[in-house]
């Protein structure tokens, strides 16, 4: 993915399903809590759901419109000008009260091999795919506190938002790259052949 993040711009991106397991609601409370202190931060969300609606009205309650866009669902194309105008990727997913959890999701992949750090949860296949203090930052589900506290500190060390995103490029080509699953099917069937 061709992309080119805009380190300096304070704008965070979330793509993905208005869903319980993507907890949109503790998006926009962490992303409310980093306002306090960085009022020109701005947040523009992606995609579509069952919690939309729910979402906007939080954004309304909390008084953020200004500062949060709704965009809806978006091409490919669309998606890397979104991720080159971006600083820093944001999901907050949880494991819902009925068990639904993640994967691993490809928006995440996507946005990490495009050059952007990641804050994110300690939740299914994300620990897989993002390295805690490397990548980016992952907090616990439900401690949307804790996920504005790693927005802030990336914020507030901008060279640490380029290394993480940089780190997370290299780490997402070494080890999720269709080369690297191809090399990695040719040795199995090397060690099936030798069996």
């Amino acid at each position: 993915m061709e992309a080119n993040p805009d380190y300096s711009s304070q704008r965070f991106i979330a793509i993905g399903r208005f869903a319980k397991m993507k907890s949109p609601l503790s998006t926009i409370k962490a992303f409310h809590k980093v306002l306090k202190n960085f009022p020109n931060a701005k947040l523009t969300f992606a995609g579509d759901g069952e919690l939309f609606e729910d979402t906007k009205k939080l954004v309304d309650q909390l008084n953020i419109q200004d500062s949060v866009e709704f965009i809806g669902w978006i091409s490919p194309a669309e998606q890397i000008n979104l991720l080159s105008k971006s600083a820093i990727f944001v999901q907050h997913s949880v494991t819902t009260s009925t068990g639904d959890a993640e994967g691993t999701p490809v928006a995440i992949l996507e946005a990490s091999a495009a050059g952007l750090p990641i804050v994110s949860t300690k939740h299914g296949g994300i620990v897989d795919t993002v390295i805690d203090g490397k990548t980016g930052y992952l907090v616990e589900e439900n401690d949307w506190e804790e996920m504005g506290d790693r927005m802030e500190e990336l914020l507030r060390t901008p060279e640490l938002i380029k290394e993480f995103g940089q780190n997370g490029r290299q780490f997402i080509l070494e080890n999720f790259s269709m080369k690297k699953h191809i090399e990695e099917v040719e040795k199995a069937i090397r060690n099936i052949v030798k069996l």
